[in-house]
């Protein structure tokens, strides 16, 4: 991660704010379309850019927190909206041709969309705290036909939670570096942590839910 880091602060520091936020931008559309890069240190990079002057020591023009945490939002919710959309485009076309219709049997697609149906909105929000799921958690959203607005309030809201927080940790710890990257790992922990939880008591409820329909019809 702080490899990436290093590189992309090398690579764009002698830009203004625009040109880096455009960057920055891009770059996350396309790490919603499952390119390997790290989405959170991106947005990190923008807001630590924020805070460093120019390599002469002059203020950076056109910087501006609010303004790289826009960009961010935008570029998460683009390619994510992209990933979306290919799976309500392709997903089910997908699954009628080989090798993909020996995994998705109709039977495990119904299943798959009762659970999307029943928990969407905890699954869409968890999605966007999940690196190397994310776009294909977003895909096979759509693919089950999750309705627009419900994919943007839940992904929306994770976005809203998640790119601040990047963005304004690089910006604040920007003379600490090393704290930002502390704050970063300790919320990514954390929010695996509450994801987990909620997994479990989700399937708890489940298996007790069954119990139950189990029990009264005998």
């Amino acid at each position: 991660m702080q490899e990436y880091f290093t590189t992309l602060t090398l690579a764009l520091a002698s830009l203004d704010g625009l040109t880096i936020y455009a960057f920055g931008f891009g770059v996350i559309v396309i790490c919603g379309l499952g390119l390997p890069l790290p989405e959170d240190i991106t947005l990190l990079t923008m807001g630590y850019l924020t805070y460093l002057p120019m390599p002469d020591g002059s203020p950076r023009p056109h910087t501006s927190a609010l303004l790289g945490t826009l960009a961010g939002f935008l570029g998460c919710m683009g390619g994510d909206g992209i990933m979306f959309a290919m799976g309500r485009r392709y997903g089910m076309a997908l699954v009628t041709h080989r090798p993909f219709r020996w995994l998705f049997k109709p039977q495990r697609v119904d299943r798959a969309r009762e659970i999307m149906d029943a928990h969407g909105p905890k699954i869409l929000f968890a999605a966007r705290f999940m690196p190397g799921v994310r776009s294909v958690g977003f895909f096979t959203a759509g693919s089950l036909g999750t309705p627009y607005l419900r994919f943007l309030a839940y992904d929306g809201l994770a976005a809203m939670i998640s790119v601040p927080f990047f963005v304004y940790s690089g910006w604040y710890w920007g003379s600490n570096i090393e704290a930002a990257f502390a704050q970063v790992r300790h919320a990514e922990h954390g929010m695996l942590m509450l994801i987990g939880a909620i997994a479990v008591l989700t399937i708890f409820k489940a298996v007790r839910a069954r119990r139950r329909e189990a029990a009264s019809s005998r």
